[in-house]
């Protein structure tokens, strides 16, 4: 599987994912840290899988934990 090189390790870098809405598919652009683009790629390639869906078990998985984090004014209103 190729990639784009990496142009600064420090930076977060750009992938173009395509996202699937019933059975559409809409690209998106994401921007991850590089260690964590490395990390999620690594593990894409082990499971001889494409990054898009790596991306998608894990939001399928994390999304109920995620919806009970508050919304920035939420979190604004309590200050």
């Amino acid at each position: 599987m190729t990639r784009a090189p990496a142009i600064d390790a420090g930076r977060a870098q750009a992938r173009r994912c395509s996202v699937s809405a019933k059975g559409e598919k809409k690209k998106q652009s994401l921007y991850f840290p590089v260690e964590m683009l490395d990390e999620m790629q690594r593990e894409a390639d082990r499971q001889e899988r494409p990054l898009s869906w790596i991306m998608q078990q894990a939001w399928k998985l994390s999304r109920d934990r995620i919806m009970t984090y508050p919304a920035v004014d939420e979190l604004n209103a309590s200050a």
